[in-house]
C-alpha cells in the first residue's frame, strides 16, 4: 500500500555504512516536520521497495559497496519509477569531479557532504522538498567555478572518459569496457553520452576520430 501523505516530509535513506545510516535516521526523526520511513544498505533493495514507500526525498550515497549498483546508476532507475521524488546525494567527495557532475546530470536535486551539521542536513532536505537545489557551500562553489571555465576547458575529457574512449578505439564493446573498468554497463553508456556532448559528435567512431584529431587521448 502506498503511503498516505501527511504534513511531514517523508524521507528514505540509501546508505551502506550503518553508522551514517543510523545518524541520518536519528536526525530526521528528531525533526518535527519530517520522518524517515525506510532505510536501505544497497540500491537493489531500495529500488525493489521504494515504489511502495513513495518518499518525498531520497538521501542517496554514491559509493555503495553493499550491492552491485552504485548511487549514480540508481538515480535514473528511481527517477523513472518515482518522477515526483527528489534525490539528494550524500557523499564524502568534496571536489567537483565525475561523481558530482554525473549525479547532477543523472537527475539528482542536490549534493551534500556527509560531514555537514544536523541543521544543514535538515535545511538541505527542506530546500529540496520545496523546489530548491541544495548543495554544501564548497560543492556549490565548485559547480559555479566549473561552469565559468572557458568553453574549450569544459570540453576536456575526464580521465575515466579517456579510458573508456581508448578501450572503444581498441574495438571493445560496452560490456567489455564495463568489465575492464569494474563499472556498470549503464555507467559506460552514461559516459559515452557525456563524451558525445563534449565533442559534439553522435557516434563512437566520431568521438574516437575527434579525440585523436584534437589530441585528447
Amino acid at each position: 500500500m502506498l503511503n498516505v501523505k501527511s504534513n511531514s516530509i517523508y524521507v528514505s535513506i540509501v546508505e551502506d555504512i550503518d553508522r551514517f545510516r543510523d545518524i541520518f535516521q536519528f536526525i530526521i526523526n528528531g525533526a518535527e516536520d519530517m520522518k524517515c520511513i525506510s532505510a536501505f544498505n544497497d540500491c537493489e533493495s531500495a529500488i525493489a521497495n521504494l515504489l511502495e514507500d513513495n518518499p518525498d526525498i531520497i538521501l542517496m550515497d554514491i559509493d555503495l559497496g553493499a550491492g552491485k549498483m552504485n548511487g549514480i546508476d540508481a538515480i535514473k532507475v528511481l527517477k523513472e519509477k518515482l518522477p515526483k521524488t527528489e534525490i539528494l546525494m550524500l557523499t564524502v567527495h568534496k571536489d567537483f569531479n565525475d561523481y558530482i557532475f554525473q549525479s547532477l546530470s543523472a537527475g539528482a536535486s542536490g549534493y551534500l557532504t556527509k560531514d555537514i551539521s544536523p541543521d544543514e542536513l535538515l535545511t538541505g532536505i527542506r530546500q529540496t522538498y520545496y523546489g530548491g537545489a541544495s548543495m554544501s557551500p564548497e560543492i556549490a562553489k565548485k559547480v559555479v567555478q566549473a561552469f565559468q571555465k572557458p568553453k574549450n576547458e569544459m570540453s576536456t575529457l575526464t580521465e575515466q572518459e579517456k579510458r573508456i574512449l581508448t578501450l572503444a578505439s581498441e574495438d571493445k564493446v560496452d560490456k567489455e569496457i564495463a568489465g575492464i573498468l569494474s563499472i556498470s554497463h549503464e555507467t559506460v553508456r552514461f559516459h559515452f553520452k557525456n563524451i558525445y556532448d563534449k565533442l559534439h559528435v553522435h557516434s563512437k567512431h566520431g568521438a574516437i576520430s575527434k579525440a585523436l584529431k584534437d589530441n585528447l587521448l
